[in-house]
């Protein structure tokens, strides 16, 4: 079952694969872990890789990495807000060609975070593979993961440069999403997730 069918009940568009959520220990791992998919996507045949952020604190960091960056296929971040299918024409890209999305984080709002696929790769006019980074240490993971689930899965051997992927983490992300999305008070920007958070989510 892919990603969008099992968070959002529809079957993915035939020029979409969506992988499984890739969930690491710590932020510093979830960049590590995005450093070795772009290297890794590199060896491809993609016209273009484009990493995703969706606040400036995620972008910042995106840009190191690309700015360390050597591969010969092109690579660019960009804010899931500016995502448009006009990017594809920068790349030349066709049904023949396959853009690579690589996302670091997702969004506490459902309808922002669906933005990347429904409202962004389903519209290309190429392939498009879609992947998505998330760490434990993230807003909306400690929404249902403490710190006492992280010091169990380092006292069972996980290792800072290895990711869990597990649908049922996916579907417990989507629920933590649907209830940030009901009681959200707006949707005014911010810098970090946790900042949108603390201005949204009414305090309990």
């Amino acid at each position: 079952m892919g990603l969008l069918s099992l968070l959002f009940g529809e079957k993915p568009p035939s020029n979409l694969e969506v992988e499984p959520d890739f969930v690491w220990l710590t932020r510093e791992a979830k960049f590590n872990g995005v450093r070795r998919d772009l290297l890794n996507k590199s060896n491809s045949r993609s016209a273009a890789i484009l990493l995703i952020a969706h606040f400036d604190d995620v972008h910042s960091e995106l840009e190191r990495i690309v700015g360390e960056y050597s591969g010969e296929v092109p690579a660019l971040v960009v804010s899931a807000a500016d995502l448009s299918s006009r990017i594809a024409a920068n790349f030349a890209a066709d049904e023949n060609t396959m853009i690579d999305l690589i996302v670091a984080e997702r969004h506490p709002l459902v309808s922002e975070d669906d933005r990347v696929i429904s409202g962004f790769a389903d519209d290309l006019p190429c392939k498009c593979r879609v992947s998505y980074h998330l760490s434990l240490e993230d807003p909306l993971m400690r929404m249902f993961v403490g710190k006492s689930i992280t010091e169990l899965l380092r006292k069972l051997g996980m290792k800072e440069d290895e990711a869990i992927e597990s649908s049922m983490v996916i579907r417990r992300i989507n629920q933590a999403q649907k209830k940030l999305s009901s009681v959200a008070h707006g949707n005014r920007p911010a810098e970090t997730a946790q900042q949108w958070m603390d201005l949204n989510i009414p305090k309990a």
